[in-house]
């Protein structure tokens, strides 16, 4: 059981840490422009996340399955606590 959690709350750092280099690619890359988010199409493993700055600069991150449940479950939470 212990190793599950453990796993649990690395995965949910992982989580944390992709969305704080998300949010600092935004920061540092609005000034340039237009930022440009695609999401490829799902598949068996997951999908790719991309943002694209007018500089030429690609911010990219895969998404699994599970990292995809464990940020949904994370909003319905957040939601719920509104």
């Amino acid at each position: 059981m212990q190793t599950v959690e453990l796993a649990g709350q690395a995965r949910v750092t992982r989580i944390m840490l992709v969305l704080a280099d998300l949010q600092d690619f935004v920061s540092t890359h609005r000034p340039h422009g237009p930022l440009t988010a695609e999401a490829t199409e799902p598949a068996w493993n997951g999908y790719l996340v991309t943002v694209a700055c007018p500089c030429r600069v690609v911010f990219g991150r895969w998404v699994t399955p599970l990292d995809a449940d464990t940020d949904l479950i994370s909003w319905c939470r957040f939601s719920q606590a509104l």
